[in-house]
């Protein structure tokens, strides 16, 4: 049996703290490593100089909802990524890929991939071209089920290197559900995220303005035992998209599509306790002279069909204008703020509650 010496959840910039808390709900144990791009952890006691449990075939990992995939590392304490072609390393690794192709039905991956640094070098040719040779798999650089990382350990660590192999076909971050891909969609981590700050109760009535291609409705915890969730959005386009994606998740949630326009809702006062929204920041709707006046339009317009106490959880990456808006109304009270790096595009997800009247 092989043994990998840890798992990493690699996760946005900005999400560490709820995928450690979405990792910690499993039972397994963290290890105290600091890395920017994932989060380290172990099943059992968490001694890292032990062989860890084996997680290949762990289906909880699989439904994690925060991370962006999860990979199996396998330690290598030698000097060049060279080494790793010598006969006991390249067994070990070949073990290890066989480890999690087997977790997975037969001919599930068929293709592999290779990131690492100087991967164009000879070293990583040769290594991409035995691969292919002694797996039976094909090289494919743009899309391929078993992806495979290379790099040094960290600076605090004994020095060496890692080979990281991701445990599914394809990232955590591709949803299933998503049938249809809608320009300027939410990723599922980041409506997860959001999921997790504003709060889940069964019975809440839940309203998302601007729903676009039902993102954000798709990664409600257990969205078909909500029976009370509707999605509005001004774009019929949009809308036929959503249905789409929501009809193969829970098909009673397709019919609970509305366009509107998210300024004049056509729904009585307090008629909602959660609202969501992917609020248009000019990347593809309108341009940020028009926010100015959309975003007091939407506050006013969404405290109006919340209910008391209730609670509205936007995502938009002008953040600076939403809380210059938010100063200048009183409906609504920030309770909390985090602020999300993706390279260029750099949201924020706010979470507000209704003050009492």
């Amino acid at each position: 049996m092989t043994h990998f010496d840890y798992y990493e959840a690699e996760h946005i910039d900005g999400l560490q703290e709820l995928v450690e808390a979405e990792l910690r709900a499993l039972g397994v144990t963290l290890l105290p490593v600091v890395r920017a791009e994932g989060v380290p952890f172990v099943g059992g006691s968490g001694k890292r100089n032990r062989p860890a449990p084996n997680l290949v075939t762990d289906m909880r990992l699989r439904a994690l909802r925060l991370p962006t995939a999860v990979y199996a590392t396998l330690f290598f304490d030698i000097p060049r990524p060279k080494a790793l072609l010598g006969h006991a390393h390249w067994q070990r690794l070949l073990a290890g890929i066989t480890a999690v192709r087997e977790a997975w039905p037969k001919n599930q991956f068929q293709t592999f991939r290779l990131s690492a640094a100087g991967q164009d070098t000879a070293v990583f040719q040769r290594f991409k071209t035995e691969l292919a040779r002694d797996s039976g798999l094909r090289l494919d650089e743009d899309e391929a089920q078993l992806f495979i990382r290379v790099r040094r350990t960290a600076k605090s660590e004994k020095r060496g290197w890692e080979v990281l192999i991701r445990l599914t076909p394809m990232p955590l971050a591709t949803r299933p559900w998503r049938v249809v891909n809608y320009p300027g969609a939410l990723n599922g981590p980041l409506c997860a995220a959001l999921h997790e700050l504003v709060g889940y109760h069964p019975t809440d009535r839940v309203l998302n303005l601007m729903c676009g291609s039902g993102s954000l409705l798709a990664e409600r915890p257990h969205p078909a035992q909500t029976t009370h969730m509707l999605g509005l959005d001004i774009s019929g386009e949009a809308l036929d998209a959503a249905r789409h994606n929501l009809v193969h998740l829970a098909p009673h949630l397709s019919g609970g599509l509305l366009q509107a326009d998210a300024r004049r809702l056509p729904l009585p006062d307090g008629s909602f306790d959660c609202l969501l929204a992917d609020v248009p920041w000019g990347q593809l709707i309108g341009d940020t002279a028009v926010h100015d006046q959309l975003y007091p339009a939407v506050l006013a317009e969404a405290a109006r069909v919340c209910a008391p106490h209730g609670r509205f959880g936007l995502i938009t990456q002008d953040s600076q204008r939403l809380e210059r808006h938010l100063k200048q109304q009183a409906a609504w009270q920030l309770t909390k703020r985090l602020k999300i790096n993706q390279g260029r595009v750099r949201p924020t997800i706010f979470v507000l509650r209704k003050r009492s009247a």
